[in-house]
């Protein structure tokens, strides 16, 4: 899907995702965030204490955020349903629909675009054309935006940039470093 030393991919990865179990599994309750406790609380007791406290099964039907790179690995072993998250719904196209440009897609995930290209196939074969649709127009409504922007001050738009997911900011960074250079010729 990309290059194997492409930073922003492997960042990518790293992306929390919803899952649903389909069965049950043992010895995976770290998983779950309600219970991520802090440590000090288990500074008192005895190791097999702590081992008991922290074992913990996951039963069908749970749902937890895990990153994308083991939500990947367990799908492939059908241990898990996939959630799409709010940003790959009909709702969200809605939103892009309405202003493009105004989406804080930074907010929603810094790597959008990577994120959603490596949960497409993750999904339904409608869902999965659904997700690369959207990316496609979410990155088309926002260029035009981009393009105009970078010609100013990058100073200027400051708040633009903390807007946009990163492969845009590397796109508003290529385009300002030209248009300054176009300048200087």
């Amino acid at each position: 899907m990309g290059d194997y030393f492409d930073v922003n991919q492997i960042l990518s990865e790293d992306e929390p995702i919803a899952v649903s179990f389909r069965a049950d599994v043992f010895e995976l309750g770290f998983l779950k965030k309600d219970q991520a406790e802090d440590d000090d609380q288990y500074e008192l007791m005895e190791e097999e204490e702590v081992a008991k406290e922290r074992r913990n099964d996951i039963k069908k039907g749970t749902e937890v955020h895990i990153p994308l790179w083991l939500a990947k690995s367990l799908r492939m072993g059908r241990y898990v349903h996939l959630q799409v998250g709010d940003h790959f719904s009909p709702g969200f196209r809605l939103k892009v629909k309405a202003g493009a440009s105004q989406v804080n897609l930074h907010a929603k995930s810094p790597y959008y675009y990577y994120a959603g290209r490596a949960t497409a196939p993750l999904t339904s074969a409608d869902r999965e054309e659904s997700i690369r649709e959207l990316l496609a127009e979410v990155y088309a409504g926002r260029f035009a935006s981009i393009l105009n922007t970078s010609e100013s001050s990058a100073a200027e738009h400051s708040h633009l940039k903390e807007k946009l997911a990163e492969m845009e900011q590397n796109v508003f960074d290529q385009l300002h470093r030209t248009s300054q250079e176009k300048a200087v010729w």
